[in-house]
């Protein structure tokens, strides 16, 4: 609850394991002229944020941290505050929201968050707050990833590796929607659930080499392959593709050297290969796209598992050992 000015949240006074995590009263963050303030329902977690808490962002110099440092890159609410210039929101407007943590600002575990106005998009009616927070990283990541950088079309056929989680699951819907067939990686366990996102082919990482079963199914080759695991777990992906196809591996912080292939080896066999981050330049503009196409109902939320703000740390910990499927949020209210 809000004591006066202030906000509880679960922050970080050190870089460290999941019992660095502190629920804490902090001052309620204010927008500025071209930001809103949002009275959290949800934030999203995501694989990234563990690694933050243990200091990988350290290794970028644009990444700030200020302690006591509160995590999350995204969330979904209601708007309570708007700044001087902000044109497209208002107070009472439900909305999604991305926060840039690389700035060292505060991020969605806490029961305000300020995001740019450019960083949220409104949630239309006809989809729950709970359904919309599964989209703002995980929803937009694959659809720039399919959409953008791989330049998924019609007849295409895709590869996504890594298709249980929320941005695989995400993938795989974007792909079919642009008319592509697409074969999808994950373990058995998880074949039921892929395969109702719409996969055509199902790859199972448990049962043999994910290389061999991929060329064997398709030995003509790929036109792309959307990699949303890393961790260099996608051998020979080069391979795979067909002349003129592309690589596109969707960015992980990871504590391991890269082996990935680089574009200049991809040029060498004439493919690509493309590392995808979030181009912030369209996300609004894509974000809008992807709450369309779920309202018409071609693309569905990702299964969604719901835990109190305070079992953060317990959060952290299944998409550590990799036991989360579909899309894990926190409820703050």
């Amino acid at each position: 609850m809000i004591k006066g000015s202030f906000m509880r949240a679960m922050a970080i006074n050190a870089f460290g394991g999941g019992d660095q995590l502190k629920l804490i009263d902090l001052p309620s963050p204010e927008p500025g002229p071209d930001e809103i303030r949002v009275k959290l329902q949800y934030a999203a977690v995501n694989p990234a944020e563990w690694k933050f808490r243990e200091g990988f962002g350290q290794r970028f110099a644009s990444f700030k941290t200020n302690f006591p440092f509160v995590l999350g890159l995204e969330g979904a609410g209601t708007i309570d505050k708007v700044g001087a210039s902000v044109t497209q929101f208002v107070p009472g407007d439900r909305v999604v929201f991305r926060c840039d943590q690389r700035s060292g600002a505060p991020g969605s575990y806490a029961e305000f968050a300020v995001t740019k106005e450019n960083a949220a998009a409104k949630i239309p009616d006809g989809i729950s707050i709970t359904d919309a927070a599964t989209m703002p990283v995980a929803g937009l990541t694959a659809y720039q990833a399919v959409a953008h950088t791989g330049g998924v079309a019609p007849g295409q056929v895709v590869l996504v590796h890594g298709a249980a989680g929320g941005v695989g699951g995400f993938a795989v819907q974007f792909a079919k929607v642009l008319g592509a067939q697409v074969a999808a990686t994950c373990n058995t366990r998880n074949g039921d659930y892929v395969g109702q996102m719409g996969a055509d082919h199902l790859i199972f990482y448990d049962a043999g080499s994910i290389t061999d079963a991929a060329r064997l199914w398709r030995p003509e080759g790929f036109d792309s392959i959307i990699d949303c695991v890393g961790y260099h777990s996608l051998k020979e992906p080069l391979s795979l593709l067909k002349s003129g196809g592309i690589d596109v591996r969707i960015i992980t912080l990871s504590d391991s050297d890269d082996e990935s292939p680089t574009s200049e080896e991809a040029e060498r066999e004439g493919k690509r290969a493309m590392v995808k981050v979030v181009d912030r330049a369209t996300a609004q503009a894509d974000m809008r796209e992807i709450l369309k196409l779920m309202v018409e109902g071609k693309v569905k939320p990702p299964e969604v598992t719901v835990l109190p703000l305070v079992q953060v740390a317990e959060a952290h910990r299944l998409l550590e050992e990799r036991q989360v499927r579909g899309k894990l949020l926190l409820q703050v209210a």
